[in-house]
């Protein structure tokens, strides 16, 4: 009969990150082995879903790796070896870590879906602007644009790691700082 163990039988990810499920198994005659999900049916190699089989003469190492997680996937995975003296199997649970805790976080792969919704929302966005007391239009790209003109770094001058002194700053012009976990690095 199969003898079947579990490196990790509990399992964190953050929604939109890919996770990893192993399992291990020795059987004579081989088994077969398969995953299935918390309702009991087979998960195949497909979409988002990713399974191998490496055997090694009576010893089989199994893996599900899960793409893109979602809301859906956290749930106990099972993991079976079956031959003709018997079957055995295990459970991984994978549990949902919040974003907010993790640090280096990636960001979340977006659908083809809500990227098509973003790009609508932002467009709607742009046609609401209202006029300001000095007639020009309001709205964040006004915002991002005025204080550029003020000397005071946009929102995309952040994303690039650093801050552009203006020429009113004290220190040599041109200069960029940027804050680490070491402190401020200029240059």
């Amino acid at each position: 009969q199969p003898v079947l163990w579990i490196p990790n039988q509990l399992v964190g990810v953050a929604q939109g990150m890919d996770v990893t499920l192993e399992c291990h198994t020795e059987a004579y005659p081989n088994s077969i082995n398969y995953w299935t999900d918390d309702k009991g049916q087979m998960i195949l190699s497909s979409g988002r879903f990713d399974t191998i089989v490496a055997e090694n003469g009576y010893k089989a190492y199994m893996r599900l790796k899960i793409k893109n997680v979602q809301p859906s996937d956290f749930m106990s995975y099972g993991c079976y070896a079956k031959n003709s003296f018997g079957e055995t199997n295990g459970n991984v649970k994978v549990y949902e870590i919040p974003r907010q805790l993790m640090v280096n976080v990636p960001d979340l792969k977006e659908s083809e879906e809500d990227r098509k919704k973003k790009k609508k929302k932002k467009g709607e966005e742009n046609n609401e602007l209202e006029e300001g007391w000095d007639g020009e239009p309001q709205g964040e790209n006004h915002t991002k644009n005025h204080r550029r003109k003020e000397g005071q770094a946009g929102r995309s001058d952040r994303r690039r790691g650093g801050r552009r002194r203006g020429e009113d700053e004290d220190g040599d012009d041109g200069m960029v700082s940027t804050v680490t976990p070491d402190g401020v690095i200029e240059f």
